[in-house]
C-alpha cells in the first residue's frame, strides 16, 4: 500500500477522537497509572537508600543485602509494568481507530500478552546489541586504516595491559575518544535506520499475537520498505510534541542542571530531587492527556493504511480480552 498523505491520517485521527467513546478516559488512566507507579518506585528507592545508610557493621550485612536487592528489583518492576501498560494503551487506541469501543480496562491487554511482548523486547535488544558490536568493529577497522591507526592500536594495547596489571586505567589517550565518537556516530546512524524499519512492530504484534515476535519484526521491515523517509516526515510534523517531551525531560533533570550551574536551593538534595521529579510527573501527565491520543492515533492510521489486507483474527479486532 502507498504511504498516506500526512494531512489525511491526521484528519482521520481527529475523526477517531471525536467519534471514540472514552479516548480521554483511556489516556487519563494510562498517564495516571504510569505516574503513580513511577512515584511509588521512586519513593521506595529513597526509603530503601535511607535504610541502607542507617545499617552498618557485619551484623547488618544480610539486611543491607536484602535492601540492595529490593532497590535493584524496583526499576525492573517499573519497566515491566510500564511496558505492559503501554501495549494496553496502544491496544485501546487501535480499537478506537477502528470504530470499536475501548475504555481503561483495555490497559490490561499488555499483561495478557506478556509472553509475546517479552520475546519481542528480547529479540529487539539482541538486534541492537548486534548493531553495537558490528558498528564498533566497523569503526575500529576504519580507524585502523586511517593515519592514526598505528597510534590507536598502541593506545588500546597499553590500556588493556594497564587494566590487566593494576585493575584500573590512569589516563586515556585522546585517540581512543575519537574512536568512541566514530563508533557512536556509526551506531546512531545504523540504529536510526533500523528503528524506522521496525516502527510498525508493536501494532503488528497486537494484531497477530499468535504469530510471534519474529513475524512482527519481518512484517514491519517489509511494510516499511521505501517508507522510512515518509515516516520521518510525519515525525517532523509532530516536532512540537517531541520538543514538549524533551522539555519535560529537562524539567525532571532540573536538580542536576542547577547543580551544574552552581545554583543552590534552600532545601536538602533529596528534597530538591523529589521536587523536580514531582514537576516532571505533572508535566508528563499534562502532555499525555492533551497531545498523546492525537499523535498515537495518527501513527495507527498510518499503519492501517500500509497494511496489505485488514486483519480479522488479531487481538484488537477480536474479543479475547474484553472486560
Amino acid at each position: 500500500m502507498e504511504f498516506p498523505p500526512i494531512r489525511t491520517v491526521k484528519q482521520k485521527a481527529s475523526e477517531s477522537l471525536a467519534a471514540g467513546r472514552d479516548p480521554k478516559r483511556v489516556v487519563l488512566f494510562f498517564a495516571g497509572l504510569c505516574g503513580l507507579i513511577s512515584g511509588i518506585v521512586t519513593l521506595l528507592s529513597f526509603y530503601l537508600s535511607s535504610q541502607m545508610s542507617k545499617t552498618g557493621g557485619l551484623d547488618a550485612l544480610e539486611s543491607r543485602s536484602i535492601l540492595a536487592t529490593a532497590e535493584a528489583v524496583l526499576p525492573i518492576f517499573q519497566l515491566v509494568v510500564t511496558l505492559c501498560l503501554n501495549y494496553g494503551y496502544l491496544h485501546a487506541m487501535m480499537r478506537i481507530s477502528r470504530g470499536l469501543y475501548a475504555d481503561h480496562h483495555d490497559l490490561k491487554t499488555g499483561f495478557h500478552l506478556f509472553g509475546p511482548i517479552f520475546r519481542f523486547v528480547l529479540l529487539q535488544t539482541l538486534i541492537y546489541l548486534a548493531i553495537g558490536v558490528l558498528s564498533y568493529n566497523a569503526s575500529t577497522v576504519f580507524m585502523s586504516l586511517s593515519p592514526w591507526g598505528e597510534k590507536l592500536m598502541a593506545s588500546i594495547t597499553a590500556l588493556m595491559d594497564e587494566a590487566a596489571a593494576t585493575g584500573s586505567v590512569s589516563r586515556i589517550d585522546p585517540i581512543v575518544y575519537i574512536l568512541l565518537i566514530v563508533w557512536l556516530v556509526v551506531f546512531s546512524v545504523i540504529s536510526l535506520f533500523a528503528s524506522y524499519r521496525l516502527r510498525m512492530t508493536n501494532y503488528i504484534l497486537l494484531d497477530n499475537p499468535r504469530s510471534g515476535a519474529l513475524y512482527a519484526l519481518l512484517s514491519s521491515i517489509r511494510m516499511m520498505r521505501g517508507n522510512s523517509m515518509k515516516l520521518f516526515k510525519l515525525d517532523l510534523s509532530f516536532w512540537w510534541y517531541y520538543v514538549l517531551t524533551f522539555a519535560v525531560t529537562l524539567a525532571g533533570m532540573g536538580d542536576v542542571i542547577l547543580m551544574i550551574l552552581g545554583i543552590p536551593l534552600p532545601f536538602s538534595p533529596n528534597a530538591v530531587s523529589l521536587l523536580f521529579f514531582g514537576l516532571y510527573l505533572l508535566l508528563q501527565f499534562a502532555v499525555c492527556c492533551f497531545a498523546m491520543n492525537k499523535v498515537e492515533l495518527t501513527y495507527i492510521h498510518t499503519y492501517e493504511a500500509l497494511q496489505e489486507k485488514p486483519k480479522t483474527d488479531g487481538v484488537v479486532l477480536g474479543n479475547i480480552f474484553e472486560m
